[in-house]
């Protein structure tokens, strides 16, 4: 389901934009059911992401937050079935992975921030990749609202942001801004550079 061509740019650049997979009305139907999820666990809100060993930060004052979607309505399978989204995942970690969490997470204005980080505790050898994610964009995603910042190639680095800034909250000169309209699905290679930047 990826052309060479997009194989080639994950490769190399660390992301890919998969284009709109998702139709306007999936977009207001998914998130008329993360409302209804909000409402309804309130300030319990994500609490699954304490007991999870992947999630390092799983309360924010600056977001809001939803886990175990796979548990929670058949709205949510198309995330992890989607065969473009599992073509990109292959591409980067093979033929044998598995889902660790499917997880909503939403900056409130002028909050959220995320300082460029990586999302396995060190560098990897050889492309050895261990963790791929999707950002599905339930709404536009745009320069002025706190779109994730990816800084390309440093997938390949042998340096965690920690280590080779002196300020990884700071924006780095290479990092560019993750824009689509809503509907729209990027795949990144979590070893890239990444994060939130503040709105």
């Amino acid at each position: 389901m990826l052309i060479q061509e997009e194989i080639e740019f994950l490769d190399s650049y660390g992301y890919l934009n998969l284009g709109q997979l998702l139709t306007l009305e999936q977009v207001t139907q998914i998130n008329n059911r993360l409302a209804q999820l909000l409402e309804s666990e309130g300030e319990n809100a994500g609490h699954e992401l304490a007991q999870s060993k992947y999630i390092r930060h799983p309360k924010e004052e600056g977001a809001d937050r939803l886990a175990d979607l796979v548990n929670k309505g058949p709205i949510f399978d198309i995330f992890y079935t989607h065969p473009r989204v599992l073509a990109g995942i292959e591409a980067v970690l093979g033929q044998h992975y598995k889902l660790s969490s499917l997880n909503y997470r939403a900056a409130k204005p002028g909050k959220g921030h995320q300082k460029l980080h990586v999302d396995w505790k060190n560098t990897v050898v050889d492309g050895a990749y261990q963790v791929c994610n999707s950002i599905w964009l339930l709404d536009d995603f745009t320069q002025s609202n706190g779109s994730t910042r990816i800084v390309p190639k440093t997938h390949k680095l042998n340096r965690l942001p920690d280590q080779a800034m002196a300020d990884p909250n700071a924006k780095h000169p290479d990092e560019i801004r993750i824009i689509g309209p809503a509907g729209s699905v990027f795949i990144f290679n979590s070893h890239v550079w990444h994060g939130v930047p503040p709105t």
